[in-house]
């Protein structure tokens, strides 16, 4: 898969653009109905600090690429594939270890991500 810049961020399974306030964050692995392996998984936590500290950005939006499925979570083959050390070190790479949450950036379903001061 090509990869793709925004500021020096390199990523090979997502798709970063912004436009003014607005981020847009795309799971770019349709084949796989955008499953959650490690690479991607470490992507998405770089992608999301590199948000983080952009002041800028007021709006996350994440959407999937393909028309099959958003994402189909983990990716249960790189799974099977992994040793136990590989699985317990896949564990740790979720949401709740990409960063503290603040309430500046938190989800609710169907709701974009926005700061308090709006």
């Amino acid at each position: 898969m090509l990869s793709r810049r925004m500021g020096d961020l390199q990523l090979q399974n997502l798709h970063l653009t912004r436009v003014g306030a607005v981020a847009t964050l795309t799971l770019d692995r349709p084949r796989a109905l955008n499953a959650l392996d490690a690479a991607t998984l470490r992507e998405l936590a770089r992608a999301i600090r590199e948000l983080r500290r952009d002041g800028g950005v007021r709006v996350l939006v994440v959407t999937g690429a393909g028309d099959k499925a958003f994402s189909a979570g983990a990716d249960i083959a790189a799974m099977a594939a992994m040793s136990a050390a590989d699985g317990h070190a896949y564990s740790h790479l979720g949401p709740s270890r990409w960063s503290r949450p603040s309430t500046a950036w938190r989800s609710a379903a169907g709701s974009s991500w926005r700061s308090p001061a709006t």
